[in-house]
């Protein structure tokens, strides 16, 4: 390899790995954080960033409860968003 050669980071790798991450429930919340930051910033530097959801909402049935609970505004919905522990960072990233 070439004394400076670039190397590429495939975005959709990245993501992938970040959202493993995130599903770890061994990491703490700053270390979410850190995995959120980094993953939004090479996202947007990349001109890929589409957003993401929460996971207790998309994929652990905050929905569905949400529903069953008559739609509750804010600030009771954030139980059904974040889930019963209310982390922000338990996020899915898309690209």
């Amino acid at each position: 390899m070439a004394k400076n050669s670039l190397k590429t980071l495939r975005v959709t790798k990245a993501v992938e790995e970040a959202n493993r991450l995130l599903a770890l429930d061994t990491l703490t919340k700053e270390e979410k954080s850190g995995v959120c930051f980094l993953i939004e910033e090479l996202l947007n530097q990349a001109r890929r960033y589409k957003g993401f959801n929460y996971t207790y909402w998309i994929k652990l049935g905050g929905f569905e409860k949400w529903q069953e609970a008559g739609q509750p505004d804010w600030p009771d919905k954030a139980k059904f968003v974040y889930g019963p522990d209310g982390s922000d960072f338990d996020r899915f990233y898309y690209c």
